[in-house]
């Protein structure tokens, strides 16, 4: 067998990497629910804001080619 192989089967780390980890922060502010807020405007600010966020998850989901150019689907076929 090969000299360089035989030392890779040896070796007991060939598989492990030293990972660099970066620096981490604490996140400072978390980002509150709006059912914990207390002022009125604040909470139906915070609700607004989730409510859009929602509607624009729901309308990417539901991502029609036919709504945007106008295009009607006929489920009938057409009679010769």
């Amino acid at each position: 067998m090969n000299d360089n192989f035989k030392k890779r089967l040896e070796n007991e780390n060939r598989y492990q990497e030293e990972k660099k980890i970066g620096e981490k922060r604490p996140i400072l502010e978390s980002p509150r629910k709006w059912r914990e807020i207390e002022d009125e405007e604040e909470r139906s600010k915070a609700f607004n804001e989730m409510y859009k966020e929602k509607r624009q998850r729901e309308q990417l989901i539901s991502f029609s080619p036919s709504a945007i150019y106008g295009i009607e689907e006929d489920t009938e076929e057409e009679e010769i």
